[in-house]
C-alpha cells in the first residue's frame, strides 16, 4: 500500500489527468514505482494519456474509439499474431454502438449541441437500428443495448451486420485516422490501421499493458465524455450514466424497502398514486415520476406506487404537470410523518430546493422527442 508521503507527492502534479491516474492506481492498489516524486509510468500509458489530454472533443467520437479498443482488449477480443494481437474493425463497431445506444436511447444524453448542423453517421446508424427495433418489440420503451442485441439476432436482422459495417467504415475514415494526431505536431504510434484486412494492431507488450491499465484509462476517457456532455445536456448524473452506458448490463436497486415509507400518507394502504385506488399486495410497483432513465437515482421525493401493469406500460413517459402538483403535495404530507432521519432530511432538502420542479423542467426538455 502506498504511505502519505507518496500521496502528497502525487497532488504536486500539474496535469488533470495524470493526477486522476495516481489516485486510481491508489484506489485499486496497484503496485508502482516512483522516484522523487516522478511517477514510472509505462511510455506507452504516458502516450494514451497524452492523446486523451489534448485531443480535440467537440465531438466524443474520438473518445468512443479508444475505449472501443481497450474494451476489446478488456474482453480478450483479439487474435494473436506474431508478436501482435489483431482487433477487428466489425468488434470496435460494435462496442460503439453499445456506447451510443444506451446514452442516446436509455439515457437521451445529446452527444452535440443545436449549433451543429447534421448528426454523425454513426448515430445516424444507431438511430435507424433503435427504430427498427422499437418496430419488432412494438413498444417506445428503451432497453439496454445488451438485452436488445438478443431479440434483435433472435429476429436475424441483416441491417443489424449493415449498421455494424457501416460504423466500422466511418471509424476507419474519421476517429481511426485522427485519434493518434495531436494537431499537426505530434503522431503517436500506439497501433497500426491495417485498412484491407480491416482491423488494427497493436503489439502484444503494448496490449498487456493497456489491459494492466485499461480500468484507469476508462475513467480518464468517461471523465472527460462527461465534461463534453455537460455542454448539452441538462440531465443529472452524467458522468454515471457515461460510465454504465458501456457495461452489459443495467444496474437497478431493489425499491421494495421504499413501500413501507410510501405507505405512511394513505393509512398505510397500497393506494395507486395515478388512480387513488388501492391496490392489492400482490399488484404493487415502486415507480418514479420522473423516469429513472433522467434521474439515474432512486429518491424518496420521486418514488410512489403504483400497479405492476401500470408502471410497465408508463416507460419513460413524462409526467403531466398535475402528475408533478400532486407529487409536490404528497412529499410535504410525507414529510410531516415521516420518522426515518436519513429520508426525512432528504424530502426536506428536495421540498426546500425545489427539486421536483426544477427536474420536471429540465427533463420535459431533454426527453420531449
Amino acid at each position: 500500500m502506498f504511505n502519505n508521503k507518496f500521496v502528497q507527492k502525487a497532488k504536486k502534479f500539474s496535469s488533470f489527468y495524470k493526477k486522476c491516474l495516481i489516485y486510481a492506481i491508489l484506489i485499486i492498489r496497484k503496485n508502482l514505482f516512483y522516484k522523487e516524486g516522478v511517477i514510472l509510468i509505462p511510455n506507452y500509458i504516458n502516450e494514451w494519456i497524452e492523446i486523451i489530454e489534448n485531443m480535440n472533443t467537440t465531438t466524443t467520437y474520438k473518445l468512443a474509439w479508444g475505449k472501443a479498443i481497450i474494451d476489446c482488449i478488456k474482453d480478450n477480443n483479439y487474435e494473436e499474431k506474431e508478436g501482435f494481437i489483431l482487433i477487428t474493425i466489425d468488434s470496435l463497431a460494435y462496442n460503439v454502438l453499445r456506447y451510443y445506444w444506451n446514452q442516446e436511447y436509455f439515457f437521451h444524453l445529446k452527444q452535440a449541441g443545436p449549433q451543429a448542423k447534421n448528426k454523425s453517421i454513426i448515430l445516424e446508424e444507431v438511430i435507424k437500428l433503435i427504430n427498427i427495433y422499437e418496430q419488432i418489440v412494438c413498444s417506445k420503451n428503451p432497453i439496454w443495448f445488451d438485452r436488445a442485441v438478443l431479440d434483435i439476432k433472435k429476429h436475424n436482422l441483416p441491417k443489424f451486420n449493415q449498421a455494424i459495417r457501416r460504423i466500422g467504415k466511418n471509424l476507419i475514415d474519421n476517429p481511426c485516422k485522427y485519434f493518434v494526431h495531436i494537431g499537426n505536431e505530434k503522431y503517436y504510434y500506439v497501433y497500426n490501421l491495417n485498412a484491407n484486412k480491416n482491423m488494427i494492431l497493436i503489439k502484444k507488450c503494448d496490449a498487456s499493458c493497456l489491459n494492466e491499465y485499461a480500468n484507469i484509462l476508462i475513467q480518464i476517457i468517461n471523465y472527460k465524455w462527461s465534461q463534453l456532455l455537460e455542454e448539452y445536456n441538462n440531465a443529472p448524473k452524467i458522468n454515471q450514466k457515461v460510465a454504465r452506458a458501456s457495461e452489459r448490463k443495467i444496474r437497478r436497486k431493489n425499491l421494495s424497502n421504499f413501500i413501507k415509507y410510501l405507505i405512511l400518507t394513505s393509512n398505510n394502504e397500497y393506494k395507486d398514486f395515478y388512480t387513488g385506488k388501492i391496490l392489492d399486495k400482490h399488484d404493487i410497483s415502486v415507480d418514479h415520476v420522473i423516469p429513472w432513465s433522467f434521474m439515474y437515482s432512486d429518491d424518496i421525493w420521486n418514488l410512489v406506487l403504483t400497479s405492476k401493469s401500470y408502471n410497465s406500460s408508463k416507460g419513460n413517459r413524462v409526467p403531466t404537470e398535475e402528475e408533478i402538483k400532486l407529487l409536490n403535495k404528497r412529499n410535504i404530507e410525507l414529510l410531516k410523518v415521516i420518522e426515518d432521519k436519513k429520508y426525512k432530511e432528504k424530502l426536506a432538502e428536495a421540498i426546500n430546493n425545489n427539486y421536483v420542479d426544477k427536474f420536471y423542467n429540465n427533463c420535459k426538455y431533454e426527453l420531449k422527442y
